[in-house]
């Protein structure tokens, strides 16, 4: 409960701090996921892959959301994403069912699920092992979500987190 290992974009803060950690670590991750494949990139991304960067925002827990995105997705992620992992969702007293029940949750037919006979939501068409007419074109131009917080550390001439940055993703 001790050992620091894992992909460091989910690793949870307190892996980080090597201060022990439980089941909370995997709900931290869950959180991760959620938002990454939502979103399209992990929620504590550091341009220019900066480590030291990436793990202060995890310690933090500071991460914006980008437009479009649902209050319930929001909700899941932050309650998922919450530092103190003994207030993490899927760590209170209703455990796994605090997490089932969530409102982003809520289409979700769990006995199918745990039967694996639940239909994919979405099932494309592909031509050949070499279609690739499902992938979005990729402009190398297009702003990173990660980069919204470095926006905002910057315009606060490097003194700490201003409101901005802590409302998104609190």
């Amino acid at each position: 409960s001790y050992t620091l290992c894992g992909a460091p974009e989910y690793m949870a803060p307190e892996l980080f701090r090597q201060s022990g950690h439980n089941k909370g670590v995997d709900w931290w991750a869950l959180g991760v996921l959620v938002y990454e494949m939502v979103v399209g990139t992990p929620p504590f991304y550091s341009p220019n892959s900066d480590s030291t960067e990436q793990m202060r925002r995890i310690l933090a827990a500071k991460y914006v959301f980008p437009n479009g995105v649902t209050p319930a997705f929001k909700d899941i992620v932050k309650r998922l994403l919450n530092v103190n992992s003994v207030q993490r969702l899927g760590c209170l007293k209703g455990g796994v069912k605090d997490v089932k029940v969530h409102p982003w949750l809520r289409h979700v037919d769990w006995a199918q699920m745990t039967k694996r006979t639940i239909s994919a939501p979405y099932v494309p068409a592909i031509k050949s092992d070499d279609d690739t007419s499902c992938f979005d074109d990729y402009d190398i131009h297009t702003a990173h979500p990660g980069d919204g917080y470095v926006a905002t550390r910057k315009n606060n001439n490097g003194k700490g987190n201003n409101s901005a940055a802590r409302g998104k993703g609190e």
